[in-house]
């Protein structure tokens, strides 16, 4: 399907919702499954690994789509760089790209931080607190009191098992074969947002997939932002150029509407449109998004951008209610209810078809909006377990509530009928109404899937895609700048390096290969995973032409050598830990391959660094080609036994000291 480019560009938002619902869910469930406490929990685990095992092999063979033969959309362009480009740059889109290498990464041992773009596989050194205790890494810390939920359950959640670490880290491969091959700028055809195209028809040069990623994370600052407090949110994207200035209330609804995707909390968003707003007061100018009027127009804008036409009030209630979370303020209930009946009380069947709310628009709201907070009010009732049953709503009190609700109200011959009022019971009895997370921390109800199939349908609003071209090597560019840092954090982790700072660098040495860090992939297998994918990405990152961003790998390399940095250990220990560890000694062939190829290109900070190497290896006397020597001639040697040993006590006698006569003797 992701192959035909004519169902793509119709199918956007269902192709994003199975790639963070259904891939980035499945990656979440598998790095965060419970460990067994007894027979009924391991089996559940192994037929959930058969699932994700059959999940993993699907997204290996999507994501290597870039092998040619294969017909790609895309042409020369990969899977990885199409869902870059659609998704990752689209500001009503989510980063899929992004965030599906972030969950390989993390499901492959990788430690990031919850934006993505930070790796933490290097870990700083842990600073005392106020208390005197320090800091650890994420993976290090317990079960403690201060704790965030995630790092108390890091002791509880399995780690994830070799064989479906091994298909995540075959997905990364793949990934990064899309990306460094057929490297010739080619222009290759896939789908930009409208964005995109309105720059592109406007010449504006300056309006380019790069920029349009830097506004895409400026906007997920703002929601960062917007979630700690709203005002602070809301002064970023003005000061950020990423509204107009002044701001409107239809730039705070679509930031709303379309902020779930960049990370704006659904509860951030309930208590935004429930507040009442400050009122004028002399000598006093708060900003303008502080004041009341803004506030009720925002509200009145964001229920706008809903298509409620052709559904029922339970529907369309439902489909509202699933977009935030409503406040636990009663009287901010009441103001968001009351504007969501303004809007859908004239378009909801109930009043275009079934004929059962007034003709008046205006009248229209008010049995909408009574029968909309009666419905509130009966799953509050119906699916609190702290209600007992005896207690809870029947359905004659809810008929006998809402039948007729007065003559200002209810116009003669209007009242509900009871099997109106029956079908809405049974429902909410069946079904409460939900607010859950989107995306891969999520599940996402059939609400939010209808409303995302109606925002996908609606012909009034620009096209979501259109087929143009770009510059290949810009989007691989950009791809790397953002996933170059936790494919190197998957690499320390499958060498099994603890950081790179002095204290991670003697707890690696001091231990054996793995020991030090439970997401180490076993011996060998992780070691070659890890000199591959380095390998891999260092010579493509060079291809490329950033060399910014390959001395910056090439540096990590070095230092997961663990042949760097000041010991405390002694000699012995060191060559000890060094000889006894295949993925150190892979890091070595690593960084010694790339040195060769690479030549002066690794600049002078990564020579130094590769003479500290040999220095170092000098110094333990692993250069001697002895017991534990790792160079030894490949050649036969030319001279016998007896003639090599003379000529190596001359050498050491200082051989080519003195005169020239005697040298050439």
């Amino acid at each position: 399907l992701w192959n035909t480019v004519s169902l793509r560009r119709h199918l956007i938002a269902q192709f994003e919702q199975i790639f963070t619902g259904f891939y980035q869910r499945a990656l979440v469930l598998l790095r965060k499954r419970a460990n067994p406490t007894d027979s009924v929990s391991f089996n559940a685990n192994l037929v959930f690994d058969s699932e994700v095992e059959i999940i993993l092999e699907s997204l290996v063979d999507l994501l290597g789509l870039h092998e040619p033969g294969h017909g790609h959309a895309s042409a020369d362009a990969g899977a990885l760089v199409a869902l870059f480009a659609t998704y990752d740059c689209d500001m009503t889109r989510s980063d899929v790209a992004s965030e599906l290498v972030v969950e390989l990464c993390r499901c492959c041992g990788g430690v990031i931080n919850d934006e993505g773009d930070v790796m933490l596989g290097v870990f700083p050194k842990p600073k005392p607190n106020d208390e005197g205790n320090t800091d650890l890494p994420l993976a290090s810390k317990n079960a403690s009191s201060g704790a965030s939920s995630e790092e108390v359950q890091i002791e509880y959640w399995r780690q994830v098992p070799a064989h479906l670490k091994e298909l995540c880290a075959e997905a990364l491969v793949g990934c990064m074969k899309c990306l460094f091959e057929n490297q010739d700028g080619d222009k290759s055809a896939v789908m930009l947002d409208d964005i995109a195209k309105e720059c592109k028809s406007s010449g504006d040069e300056g309006c380019s997939v790069r920029s349009l990623h830097s506004r895409k994370r400026l906007m997920r600052k703002a929601a960062r932002l917007f979630n700690e407090k709203s005002k602070k949110g809301i002064e970023c994207l003005v000061s950020s150029g990423l509204v107009s200035d002044p701001i409107t209330p239809m730039d705070v609804a679509l930031f709303l509407r379309n902020g779930l995707v960049v990370g704006l909390d659904k509860a951030a968003v309930g208590i935004y449109l429930g507040e009442l707003g400050k009122a004028a007061e002399a000598g006093k100018s708060p900003p303008i998004w502080e004041r009341d009027w803004f506030h009720k127009e925002v509200l009145i804008a964001y229920c706008s951008l809903f298509r409620f036409e052709g559904q029922p009030l339970l529907d369309g209630l439902r489909m509202f209610l699933a977009a935030f979370r409503l406040p636990g303020e009663a009287q901010q209930i009441d103001r968001i209810i009351q504007a969501f009946a303004d809007s859908c009380g004239r378009k909801c069947d109930e009043s275009a078809r079934l004929k059962l709310f007034s003709d008046t628009p205006e009248r229209a709201s008010d049995p909408a909006f009574l029968l909309s907070f009666s419905i509130i009010m009966l799953t509050t009732d119906l699916h609190n377990k702290n209600i007992r049953e005896d207690r809870k709503m029947s359905l004659e009190a809810f008929i006998r509530n809402n039948t007729n609700y007065g003559q200002d109200i209810t116009e003669p011959g209007k009242e509900l009928p009871r099997d109106f009022l029956t079908s809405i019971y049974e429902s909410i009895k069946e079904e409460a109404i939900r607010t859950e997370a989107d995306g891969a921390e999520g599940a996402i109800t059939v609400e939010r899937w209808k409303d995302v199939l109606r925002g996908s349908t609606d012909e009034s609003a620009p096209p979501e895609a259109v087929l143009t071209t770009y510059d290949d090597a810009l989007v691989k560019e950009l791809v790397i700048e953002n996933l170059w840092m936790p494919i190197v954090s998957v690499i320390g982790s499958f060498w099994g390096v603890v950081g790179i700072d002095e204290d991670a660098l003697e707890a690696t040495a001091s231990s054996k290969a793995g020991e030090g860090n439970p997401n180490a992939m076993l011996g060998v297998q992780g070691a070659r995973l890890g000199m591959d994918m380095a390998i891999d990405l260092l010579l493509g990152v060079l291809n490329m032409g950033r060399l910014d961003i390959f001395r910056e790998i090439f540096s990590c390399v070095c230092f997961y050598t663990g042949l760097l940095g000041e010991y405390n250990l002694d000699a012995v220990d060191r060559t000890w830990s060094f000889v006894n560890s295949v993925e150190a000694q892979s890091a070595v062939i690593a960084v010694m391959k790339t040195a060769k190829a690479a030549g002066d290109k690794i600049g002078v900070e990564g020579w130094k660094q590769v003479w500290a190497l040999l220095f170092e290896l000098r110094d333990l006397k692993l250069l001697c080609g002895g017991k534990y020597g790792i160079l030894k001639e490949s050649d036969p040697d030319f001279l016998r036994e007896d003639a090599r040993r003379d000529w190596t006590m001359y050498l050491a006698k200082g051989g080519f000291s003195g005169s020239s006569d005697k040298a050439d003797k």
